[in-house]
């Protein structure tokens, strides 16, 4: 598990514009002849915090859905830069935490990933999804699309979140990503 914060200013203590490696983790596991290889590495940058998961060498990082004020389409938010594009990175100051699995199924190992995101506001111009009790997704269905695979980098199936309000405003996601 990893988790972080992003901040604005200076990339984690090193100078303008350049980026910084936070954490990184590797892990390994067998089970009824099934392997499992999970990867983390956390990034701060001076814009952005950067996450990413590979679970078995799927590539993926923790992703909000949000809806645009403007036209009310799904709109993906990451906490890493997209292979392909299609997505908006997480503003600074949003706090994730990563939380990949893998298991063994008889059809061999599974993994998924998991994540919080706590957004004290949404970006501008930004709300959030009519569904937002419990949003599920399926890739291929906007905004994953074709360009862009649902956790922004991997070969996930499905998507689904959930997000919680609280008192102040602020907002705590939570997605999961499944293989």
């Amino acid at each position: 598990m990893s988790t972080l914060s992003g901040g604005g200013n200076g990339g984690g203590g090193g100078p303008s514009g350049e980026c910084q490696t936070v954490t990184q983790t590797s892990s390994s596991s067998c089970a009824s002849g099934n392997c499992c290889e999970v990867k983390q590495r956390v990034t701060l940058c001076p814009k952005h915090t950067s996450a990413l998961a590979s679970i078995n060498g799927n590539v993926g990082s923790c992703c909000v859905v949000l809806a645009s004020k403007a036209n009310g389409a799904p709109t993906a938010f990451c906490a890493a830069p997209t292979t392909k594009g299609g997505s908006q990175l997480f503003p600074s100051g949003v706090a994730v935490t990563l939380l990949p699995d893998c298991s063994s199924t008889p059809a061999g190992s599974a993994g998924s990933l998991t994540c919080t995101a706590f957004f004290a506001k949404l970006p501008r111009g930004y709300t959030l999804p009519p569904t937002r009790a419990n949003l599920a997704i399926g890739a291929g269905v906007a905004p994953w699309t074709g360009e862009l695979p649902p956790c922004g980098n991997g070969g996930y199936r499905g998507f689904r979140q959930t997000a919680v309000v609280d008192k102040a405003g602020a907002i705590t996601f939570t997605s999961k990503c499944i293989a």
